[in-house]
């Protein structure tokens, strides 16, 4: 039977290099958890629930857009972000901390869904409450 933590020789070889490469590791780490702080910051911004976060990724949920169609308008600017379908997390979004020009590649594009949306929903809203005016 094999165990699914099992790690190969080259693994074992990554992380004993890893251990003797402690400063260089630290660095990364740090460059990291500042993206992260930067990534939750600007999503914040946007109008998105973030949870507290414990890794190289955030959940985040914005207050007026499924995270289904959030995904979807991401993919379609070559934006990969992971959804996981269930009660709890169907509306979040698993974003991997990106560098900070990834951040920004990120921000716009959700500058863009948002903001078109937004207007789609006006446009749609103004559209119903004329036909129920109509009525």
């Amino acid at each position: 039977r094999k165990d699914i933590f099992n790690v190969n020789a080259f693994g074992q070889r990554l992380a004993l290099r890893a251990l003797t490469c402690h400063s260089d590791f630290s660095r990364y780490r740090d460059e990291a958890v500042h993206c992260r702080s930067i990534l939750i910051e600007r999503l914040r911004e946007r109008q998105f629930h973030v949870r507290k976060p414990g890794g190289n990724y955030v959940f985040a949920e914005h207050n007026q857009f499924s995270g289904s169609y959030l995904q979807e308008q991401l993919l379609l600017r070559d934006v990969a972000v992971r959804r996981f379908p269930g009660h709890r997390t169907d509306n979040f979004l698993r974003v991997t901390v990106p560098p900070l020009s990834g951040i920004d590649r990120l921000m716009a594009c959700l500058d863009e869904i948002l903001s078109v949306s937004k207007k789609q929903l006006q446009v749609c809203c103004t559209a119903k409450m004329k036909d129920d005016g109509d009525k």
